[in-house]
């Protein structure tokens, strides 16, 4: 009886010893982070007002540490990097307020990784803004808007983006977007507005938010 007490002592202060000593080093994460986003296969992804990105297999994983490049070394404006929208494992993009000074390039651009964040290249989405949000739907379909209140489109998960629609401007802005399916949708703004469609944004209207509805009185 006296082993198995002394057994149990010695097994139980182990663990606990265990479980406060974690003694892996300490990631120090340089710059605002905006947004925490997972991949399909579990990745950790977070990017900085920096230009920095860290990104760890899960959450009991060491953190890795990237300062983003593009591949086509073109000119780099200390990017502001918001959030990874990931299509699917391999495929994912960083928008954010990504400027260059790239003359064949639009101010604003955004980065798009094709084998799961090793390499990205840095590509033109067509407009100068500093994107708020982006929303990724199925078969490669994705809409992002930001400071122009422009609303751009992708049906070939990122690669080429078109502008389908400007339900604000750059005074109210697009800050967020929701879609339903590939027709159907919501999108906020400032000034208290909100819009909807049901055709991909060949049309919208406008519907009362919830101050309208006086939901916080």
């Amino acid at each position: 009886m006296r082993t198995y007490i002394t057994i149990f002592i010695l097994f139980l202060s182990t663990t606990t010893y265990s479980q406060e000593k974690d003694r892996r080093a300490k990631l120090d994460i340089t710059g605002r982070v905006s947004e925490i986003s997972v991949s399909p296969d579990e990745k950790i992804w977070l990017t900085t007002a920096v230009g920095n990105t860290y990104y760890t297999e899960n959450i009991d994983s060491n953190w890795h540490y990237g300062k983003l490049k593009s591949k086509d070394k073109w000119d780099i404006d200390n990017p502001n990097l918001d959030r990874v929208s990931f299509f699917n494992r391999d495929t994912a993009i960083i928008t954010g307020y990504i400027s260059t000074t790239q003359r064949s390039m639009k101010k604003n651009g955004y980065f798009r990784t094709t084998d799961g964040g090793k390499t990205w290249r840095l590509l033109d989405f067509g407009d100068d803004a500093w994107i708020y949000d982006t929303f990724v739907g199925d078969n490669g379909h994705a809409w992002m808007g930001g400071s122009e209140g422009n609303i751009h489109h992708t049906k070939d998960f990122g690669k080429t983006w078109q502008k389908i629609a400007s339900p604000f401007n750059s005074s109210t802005r697009t800050h967020s977007i929701f879609m339903l399916n590939e027709n159907e949708g919501v999108v906020g703004a400032l000034e208290n507005r909100i819009r909807i469609t049901k055709n991909n944004w060949k049309t919208s209207k406008k519907i009362p938010t919830p101050f309208d509805q006086k939901k916080y009185k």
